[in-house]
C-alpha cells in the first residue's frame, strides 16, 4: 500500500506519463487521482491488492540503482513488454536495486513477492533479495524459509546460474528468452504493526574472479491479501508406469487446496513433439481428478504433467512434478504382448518374435559358445516329432547338441499389468548327458538381470524341475532344471505367474540349455507354449459405442440422451455452450452392456445452441447438438 498523498500523486503521474491517453488533460488526471484516493481503501478491503508493480518499461521505475555498476534497460532480453532491467557487473562490486517508497504491509494476512529473472552469475558471486522495515537501518536477507519458487538457492539464500539447469551452469553462455524463471517469496511473516514502512532491494556482490552475463529482472510485483492464502494446490499423483498396451491410459490425481480448486489440467506430448493442452481433468470424487491420455502405438514415448489452479484471486498454481511446468513424467509404450491368453505353436510367422542366441561359454577352455536352437521338424531317436503341427524348437534338428556351451531361446516381452491369473505352459521332451541340463529363466529389466524361474517341488508349478543342483541364473556352471532321460512321451510343464502380475511389470523368459565338456545326447525340444489368463475387462478392445440424437430439440427443462454400449465402460458427458465453454459435466461409472437413455436437467442454462460430448473410458468420443429455448 502507498502511505501518503504524495506517493499516490507520484505513482499516478508516472502512470500517465507512461501511458498517454489522447484527449485527457492534467486537470482530469488530478480528478482521477482523487477518485483513486477514494477507491484505494475500498479496493484493499475486498481481497487482493497489488502493493507494488514494476514492469521496467521506463528503466528502473520506482527503484533506485546504486553501486559501481548500475542496472540498465535491456531490449534484447525481456519476459514481457519491450525491455527488462539488466545488471552487467564487474569484479569486487556491491550493486543494489532498491524500491523508492515504503510499503505498508501491516494490514494484510498474506503477502507475496513475485518477479521474473535470469541470474547468469558464477558461484563465487552473491545475488540475494533483502527486506527492511526501518528505513534501511537493518536489512533481512530472504532465504529458503520465505522462498516458494522452483529453483535452488545456494547456501540457503543466493541465486546463481546453477539455480536452474536451463541456465547452463558452469559455462559462460549468453542467456536467451527461454531462460526466464518466475520466482515467489512468501512475505507473510513480515506483516503486522511493525511492518508499515517496508522496502525491498536486490543486491549483487561480486568477487575478484571472472564474471558472467549478469542479473536480469522483469515484471516485479508485491501482492497483498486481506483474505485467502498464497499456497499452491497440492497434487498427489503416482506416475504412470510403462505399458505394452496401446489403449488409453487413465491418469488419476488427488488435488487439494484450502480455498478449493478452480481448474485441473493435464498437458501431454508424444515422442518429444508439441505439447497438447490444456486438457481439463474431470472431478470424479472428492479431491480426485482423472483424464484418459489417448492410446498410442507401441514404440512411442509419452510425456505429461499436471497443472492445478486454486480459487484465490492470486490464482495460485501447482504442478506435478516440480513447482512449475519444466519437468514432466514419461512412460513408454513398449513392444510387448498385451492380450491374453497367448499361444505359440511355432507354425506361423508369429514365431519370429522368438529369438535364440549363443549365451556364453561354460568353463575356461576358450571354446566358443554355440547357438544350438533351431526351428524345424525334429529328426532324432526320441525327439522325433513336434507336439502338434510340423514345427517345434529343438537343440539341433539333426544330431546331438554341442559340448561346452550354453544356448538361449528367448520369448517375446509380456505385459503382465493387464492380465489376471496367468499360467505359463509348454510341452517338451529332453535327453541330456550327465551334468547337462535345461531350465527357464526370467528377466524383469530387459535382460539386465536374470533369475531362475521356480525350483524343484515349487508349489506354483506342475511337472517342474527334476535336478536339485539349481544355484542361480548368473552362475555359468549351474546345471538346474530338467536333466537325464526324459519320457519318450510329451510332458506338459506349468508355472503359475500370478506372483508377477502388477502395474508396469514386463517379463521375458529364456529357455536355457547348458552342456559340459563331456559327451552329448539328443537335447531338448519344446512346442505349444502358452500363457493362459484373462485380459482385464477394462482394457479390452474399445467397445462399440453410439450416442443417439438428443431430444427434444428445442428443449427447455430436460433433455434425453440415448447411449448404446457393447460392453461395460465408464462414460463422461460434457455440455458446451456456443463459445466452447464447458457448462456441465457428468460421470456415469461402469455402464454395462446397455442401451440406455440418460435424462439431464438443463433448466438453469440460458437459451442458445449447445453441444454434448460423450467420452468412454477407452477414449471413444461422440458429439451431438442441442437447442435450448
Amino acid at each position: 500500500m502507498v502511505n501518503s498523498f504524495l506517493e499516490v500523486v507520484n505513482l499516478t503521474e508516472r502512470y500517465f506519463n507512461q501511458v498517454m491517453i489522447p484527449g485527457i488533460n492534467q486537470s482530469y488526471t488530478f480528478s482521477l487521482l482523487f477518485t483513486i484516493l477514494l477507491v484505494l481503501p475500498v479496493f484493499s478491503s475486498i481481497g487482493q491488492v497489488t502493493i507494488l508493480y514494476e514492469d521496467f518499461e521506463s528503466g528502473t521505475g520506482v527503484f533506485t540503482s546504486t553501486g559501481s555498476s548500475t542496472w540498465q534497460a535491456n531490449m534484447s532480453l525481456k519476459y514481457a513488454g519491450t525491455q527488462s532491467l539488466h545488471l552487467a557487473y564487474g569484479n569486487s562490486e556491491v550493486n543494489r536495486l532498491t524500491n523508492t517508497f515504503n510499503m505498508d504491509l501491516s494490514n494484510y494476512t498474506t503477502v507475496q513477492l513475485e518477479f521474473w529473472h535470469i541470474a547468469k552469475i558464477e558461484i563465487g558471486d552473491t545475488a540475494i533479495v533483502e527486506l527492511t522495515n526501518d528505513n534501511g537501518q537493518t536489512w533481512t536477507t530472504l532465504d529458503n524459509s520465505q522462498y516458494t519458487g522452483a529453483g535452488y538457492l545456494l547456501w540457503n539464500d543466493q541465486f546463481f546460474d546453477g539455480s536452474y539447469a536451463t541456465w547452463d551452469p558452469g559455462n559462460f553462455s549468453t542467456p536467451t528468452n527461454s531462460w526466464w524463471k518466475r520466482e515467489t517469496y512468501d512475505l507473510s511473516s513480515f506483516t503486522g504493526p511493525l511492518y508499515k514502512q517496508v522496502k525491498i532491494r536486490l543486491t549483487l556482490r561480486s568477487d575478484a574472479s571472472l564474471n558472467k552475463y549478469g542479473w536480469l529482472m522483469d515484471e516485479l510485483k508485491v501482492i497483498g491479501l486481506t483474505t485467502g492464502e498464497i499456497d499452491p494446490p497440492v497434487i498427489q499423483h503416482t506416475p504412470q508406469d510403462d505399458t505394452g498396451s496401446p489403449w488409453p491410459i487413465e491418469i488419476v490425481a488427488s488435488i487439494t487446496d484450502a480455498t478449493g480448486i478452480d481448474s485441473a489440467q493435464i498437458f501431454y506430448r508424444v515422442n518429444g513433439g508439441s505439447w497438447n493442452g490444456p486438457n481439463d481433468m474431470m472431478k470424479v470424487a472428492t479431491n480426485t481428478y482423472n483424464f484418459y491420455l489417448p492410446g498410442q502405438n507401441q514404440g512411442t514415448t509419452v510425456d505429461y504433467y499436471i497443472k492445478a489452479i486454486d480459487q484465490t484471486t492470486l490464482a495460485n498454481t501447482g504442478y506435478h512434478p516440480s513447482g512449475q511446468a519444466v519437468n514432466y513424467h514419461s512412460y513408454e509404450v513398449k513392444n510387448a504382448i498385451y492380450t491374453f491368453p497367448y499361444y505359440e505353436d511355432f507354425e506361423t510367422s508369429s514365431a519370429n518374435a522368438w529369438t535364440h542366441v549363443d549365451d556364453l561359454t561354460v568353463g575356461n577352455t576358450g571354446v566358443l559358445p554355440h547357438d544350438d536352437w533351431e526351428l524345424g521338424y525334429p529328426n532324432k531317436n526320441w525327439l522325433n516329432e513336434p507336439h502338434t503341427g510340423n514345427l517345434a524348437y529343438v537343440t539341433k534338428i539333426n544330431g546331438y547338441y554341442s559340448g561346452n556351451s550354453r544356448s538361449s531361446l528367448l520369448t517375446p516381452l509380456f505385459d503382465l499389468s493387464v492380465v489376471s491369473n496367468p499360467l505359463l505352459s509348454f510341452y517338451h521332451k529332453y535327453q541330456t548327458d550327465f551334468g547337462d541340463g535345461c531350465r527357464i529363466d526370467y528377466t524383469l529389466d530387459d535382460g539386465y538381470t536374470w533369475n531362475v524361474l521356480g525350483k524343484v517341488g515349487d508349489s506354483n508349478s506342475n511337472y517342474w524341475y527334476t535336478n536339485l543342483s539349481i544355484t542361480s541364473a548368473s552362475t555359468p556352471l549351474s546345471r538346474p532344471g530338467w536333466s537325464g532321460s526324459g519320457s519318450i512321451s510329451w510332458t506338459q510343464s506349468e508355472y503359475d505367474l500370478s506372483g508377477f502380475v502388477g502395474s508396469g511389470v514386463f517379463i521375458r523368459f529364456r529357455f536355457i540349455f547348458t552342456s559340459t565338456f563331456g559327451g552329448a545326447e539328443e537335447g531338448w525340444v519344446i512346442d505349444d507354449f502358452s500363457i493362459d489368463g484373462v485380459t482385464s475387462i477394462d482394457d479390452v478392445d474399445p467397445p462399440f459405442t453410439e450416442l443417439g440424437n438428443i431430444y427434444p430439440s428445442p428443449a427447455d427443462r430436460m433433455i434425453f440422451i440415448p447411449i448404446s454400449l457393447e460392453h461395460h465402460s465408464e462414460v463422461q458427458l460434457y455440455i458446451y455452450n456456443s463459445l466452447g465453454q464447458k457448462v456441465q459435466s457428468f460421470v456415469y461409472a461402469n455402464l454395462h452392456n446397455v442401451s440406455d437413455t440418460r435424462k439431464i436437467n438443463v433448466a438453469l442454462l440460458p437459451a442458445g445452441n449447445y453441444y454434448l460430448e460423450m467420452i468412454t473410458k477407452n477414449g471413444i468420443s461422440k458429439t451431438r447438438f442441442a437447442v435450448l429455448h
